[in-house]
């Protein structure tokens, strides 16, 4: 059957030498959307990659980076960062070219919007590049282009 990859999957802040050590790769979930400084998507971006490169250099010893999950929300507050469909694919779009340029494989949070999730906050609610109903909130077309 061959190896198996094993890997777990925490937030950049919380993941430790150790669990890089028990891993075959080092998958990190990293949101700025509530970092508590916001000034502008780009820098939204440019935060998620220099987390991941942190990680890279300072505990995954050699081993490959994968960013688990990252997103924007198009509705609801987090606090400074401003929540708008324009910003969600605006943050989409940039990420893609970031992470493709450091040579980061990721995974987009999330796929639609979570209305399921009871006692949930607007936000939280609001990740998908999809609603509820599967249609898509943007030109997923404008994915394409760096």
């Amino acid at each position: 059957m061959g190896h198996i990859p094993v890997y777990t999957t925490e937030q950049d802040a919380k993941f430790t030498k150790g669990m890089a050590d028990a891993s075959d790769l080092v998958q990190i979930n990293i949101y700025s959307i509530f970092d508590s400084i916001f000034s502008s998507v780009d820098s939204s971006v440019k935060s998620v990659i220099q987390r991941a490169d942190g990680v890279k250099s300072n505990i995954a010893g050699g081993k490959q980076v994968r960013i688990g999950e990252s997103g924007w929300s198009s509705s609801g507050n987090t606090g400074p960062c401003p929540l708008s469909l324009a910003n969600e694919l605006a943050f989409a779009q940039k990420l893609k070219c970031a992470a493709t340029a450091a040579g980061y494989e990721y995974f987009y949070f999330e796929a639609k919007d979570a209305l399921w999730k009871q006692g949930a906050s607007e936000s939280e609610k609001s990740f998908g590049i999809f609603n509820s109903g599967y249609t898509a909130k943007f030109d997923l077309g404008l994915l394409n282009t760096c």
